[in-house]
């Protein structure tokens, strides 16, 4: 009996043993869960509002990069930032382009670019309910870099100095023929990635080794500070 008695005490301290080291485990999980959460929440108290009036500032901080003439093997990026200033529009976009947080220094185009991402494709549109291509590059280049630009696509291809594509930086255009001639235009950005509000998707983010790209290229441009 004594031997029994002894048996089902060890067992009841094996399992008080075992129920407070889960409680421990269980503790630390949750203290754990606690921090990285308190992480997240330190870069959102950084974010900017989506909606409300916004102010733009002219000016071009970005730091430019280049991209091989066949579209391919494109040299890496490096960018000089702190990371642990950036907000989650920084973090969306660098995303987005695939390039380093840091990269995202002119707010005023990733403002621009939010407040506008999404918006649906309407031939000859300017407002939110629908927007064309050379209305979009017109208003980006406009509200973002302070210069003014012609509305149409063929337009704008006249008025810019012609570039070759290892010399693309941020706020070139970039032209294409979809449907003949020049008819489709955007912005380029880096890292082979442009802006433009395309005709399935509106307007969005593309890269220029897409094969539709690729195909339909027809050059690219930069536009003249005087215009």
């Amino acid at each position: 009996m004594l031997k029994g008695f002894s048996y089902l005490l060890t067992i009841s301290i094996l399992a008080v043993s075992c129920s407070s080291t889960r409680k421990l485990a269980n503790a630390e999980r949750t203290k754990e869960q606690n921090r990285s959460s308190e992480s997240t929440g330190n870069t959102a108290l950084h974010s900017y509002p989506l909606s409300g009036k916004r102010v733009y500032k002219s000016g071009h901080h970005s730091t430019s990069s280049e991209l091989g003439a066949n579209f391919k093997n494109y040299p890496s990026l490096n960018f000089n930032g702190n990371i642990e200033s950036s907000n989650w529009l920084q973090f969306k976009y660098a995303m987005l382009t695939n390039v380093p947080v840091e990269a995202m220094d002119n707010m005023n185009l990733l403002y621009y670019m939010e407040e506008w991402y999404g918006t649906p494709y309407r031939y000859g549109g300017t407002t939110k309910k629908g927007i064309d291509c050379s209305a979009f590059t017109s208003g980006l280049i406009n509200t973002v870099f302070s210069i003014t630009i012609p509305r149409t696509a063929r337009e704008q291809y006249e008025t810019t100095e012609r570039i070759e594509l290892n010399e693309l930086h941020e706020g070139d255009l970039v032209f294409f023929n979809t449907r003949g001639g020049v008819s489709h235009v955007g912005v380029y950005l880096f890292n082979n990635k442009f802006v433009h509000a395309s005709l399935s998707s509106g307007v969005m983010i593309s890269d220029l080794g897409e094969s539709y790209f690729v195909k339909r290229f027809i050059g690219a441009g930069r536009v003249k500070q005087n215009m």
